[in-house]
């Protein structure tokens, strides 16, 4: 199954706590790459968790059969770098615009958060990175209480810094099962995910991303920005894997 695909000026025309759907072209191309220069630099001049500039920093992520690399900036005021900032103020316009920000505080008071956890939702603000023939993300799902659905922005260009790296989304009751093609079922999120799309799918549906497998350059990667609304670190929301 394909998602719906649609333009900023649509989004009020789609339930996105029930539908999968690709927003096109939401963010500009020059947006995308000079954010992932960014990223490289920051990887390169900071060692794996390691906090820089505040409680921001990046590792590598091997649990549950996973594996993917990921960036936390929980103190977003401190990175002195602006697109990166506006970039995730302009997702979280979008989720205000879809009415899931209410009675959340104002964006520049949460950058400015730097609490490890909290026992309020706030905003999460990562970045999800697929190096190709590294990296694995299984089936998993999230805890609806803490939101309806998730936005994600692809920084990295399809079919040219990565292959495969699709999103499956399971849009069936119950769980997917390994031994059968539960993929008949799913919602694919595959090269029309271009760069500066975003990408939405109903937060408590089961989902995983396929391992990337090629690139045209080297060290290639699927890179995606996402922002969870979710409290910090709380003992009250937990992700689902399947066994």
């Amino acid at each position: 199954m394909q998602p719906h695909i649609i333009s900023k000026s649509d989004i009020h025309k789609i339930d996105f706590s029930k539908e999968c759907v690709i927003i096109k072209e939401f963010f500009t191309s020059n947006e995308c790459t000079e954010v992932s220069e960014f990223l490289k630099k920051f990887k390169k001049h900071n060692e794996e968790n390691f906090k820089s500039d505040g409680e921001n920093w990046h590792y590598t992520v091997k649990s549950n059969g996973n594996c993917f690399q990921t960036f936390i900036f929980n103190e977003l005021c401190g990175i002195n770098f602006l697109p990166l900032v506006n970039m995730y103020q302009s997702l979280f316009n979008l989720y205000i615009d879809l009415g899931e920000c209410n009675n959340m505080d104002t964006f520049a008071k949460q950058i400015a958060t730097n609490d490890f956890s909290t026992n309020k939702r706030i905003i999460n603000p990562l970045v999800f990175s697929y190096p190709v023939g590294l990296s694995n993300f299984g089936w998993h799902k999230h805890d609806i209480r803490a939101q309806k659905f998730q936005l994600l922005a692809n920084l990295s260009i399809p079919e040219f810094d990565y292959t495969g790296g699709e999103t499956f989304v399971y849009m069936a009751e119950g769980k997917p099962d390994k031994q059968e093609n539960s993929e008949e079922k799913c919602v694919i999120f595959d090269k029309k995910f271009d760069q500066g799309d975003i990408f939405s799918f109903p937060y408590g549906k089961w989902h995983k991303v396929n391992p990337t497998e090629s690139s045209k350059v080297s060290n290639g990667q699927r890179t995606s920005m996402l922002m969870p609304l979710g409290a910090r670190n709380s003992e009250q929301y937990k992700n689902e894997f399947l066994d």
